[in-house]
């Protein structure tokens, strides 16, 4: 996106919410370096190189991951499963699948 303080990456672009689905597509509609990526490929060196690439400011590109982080870390409390879920519950499905991408981009 185009802000008055410089290009910044979209809150919120390619959320892959198929991956809850075992039978759907996992793959990111960004094509990152004109290729189709896995939502379990996607890391933070993988999105920091493909940041340089499009002529991203390192400030911004760290700036970006430090926003991620503080979502994380504000999302985390409305992700808990409701107490009584079963463990193969929705809640606790989509938590995993959403703190698993997370932790793995911040490489945390």
């Amino acid at each position: 996106m185009e802000t008055p303080a410089g290009l910044r990456l979209a809150p919120l672009y390619d959320v892959v919410n198929t991956a809850f689905y075992p039978d759907y597509d996992r793959n990111l509609a960004l094509l990152i370096d004109g290729k189709r990526v896995q939502l379990e490929a996607v890391t933070r060196p993988l999105l920091e190189a493909f940041g340089r690439s499009i002529g991203t400011p390192e400030r911004a590109i760290d700036q970006a991951f430090n926003d991620l982080r503080g979502g994380v870390r504000r999302a985390a409390p409305h992700l808990a499963p409701p107490s009584g879920e079963p463990l193969n519950g929705f809640v606790h499905r989509y938590a995993e699948i959403v703190s698993g991408a997370c932790l793995r981009i911040l490489g945390e």
